[in-house]
C-alpha cells in the first residue's frame, strides 16, 4: 500500500524537477539563473513570433482593399477597346473562344496586372505571343477601361 500512497508525490517532485525547480521545504525556487535566461528568451521569442503574424495579417489585403487602391476606368471606353482588340479571341461576353481563356468573372486587379505584365512584354503562360502584340499599345487608360469593362461581363 506504500507504492499506492507514493506515487503521486513520485509525480509531483518528478514534474517539478522536469521544469527546472526544486523542493525545498513546502515552497519551490528556480534551480538556476539558466533556467530565468531560458524562460526569458522562449517569451521573447513568442512575444517576437507574435508581432510578426500581426505584421503580416497588416500587410495582407483582401481583394476589396486592393479595389479601393487601384482606381477604375471608364467601362464605355473599356467597351469599345473590348470590341476592337479582345472580342475576336475572348468572345463578345468574355466566355472564351475554342483555346483563349474566358475572362468574365475574372478580378478587376487580376486583369489589371496582366494587362500591364503582357505590355511590358513579360513572358508567361501559354498566350504571350499573342498578348503581348495587342497590350503594348495600350495606355494605363485603357487598361483601366478595359479591365472595368470585363468586370462587368458575366
Amino acid at each position: 500500500m506504500k507504492f499506492r500512497t507514493s506515487l503521486p508525490l513520485i509525480a509531483t517532485a518528478g514534474f517539478l524537477l522536469a521544469s527546472g525547480a526544486v523542493i525545498a521545504g513546502d515552497k519551490t525556487k528556480p534551480e538556476t539563473e539558466e533556467s530565468d535566461a531560458a524562460t526569458t528568451t522562449a517569451m521573447e521569442t513568442e512575444k517576437t513570433e507574435t508581432e510578426t503574424m500581426s505584421e503580416e495579417s497588416d500587410t495582407k489585403t483582401t481583394s476589396d482593399d486592393m479595389q479601393t487602391d487601384i482606381a477604375m476606368g471608364d467601362a464605355e471606353a473599356g467597351e469599345k477597346i473590348f470590341k476592337k482588340d479582345c472580342r475576336a479571341c475572348h468572345g463578345p461576353k468574355g466566355k472564351g473562344v475554342s483555346a483563349y481563356p474566358k475572362l468574365a468573372g475574372l478580378e478587376y486587379e487580376y486583369i489589371v496586372d496582366r494587362l500591364e505584365r503582357y505590355r511590358a512584354g513579360e513572358k508567361f503562360g501559354p498566350n504571350t505571343m499573342l498578348m503581348a502584340p495587342r497590350a503594348k499599345n495600350l495606355s494605363d487608360e485603357d487598361i483601366l477601361d478595359v479591365a472595368t469593362f470585363i468586370t462587368t461581363l458575366e
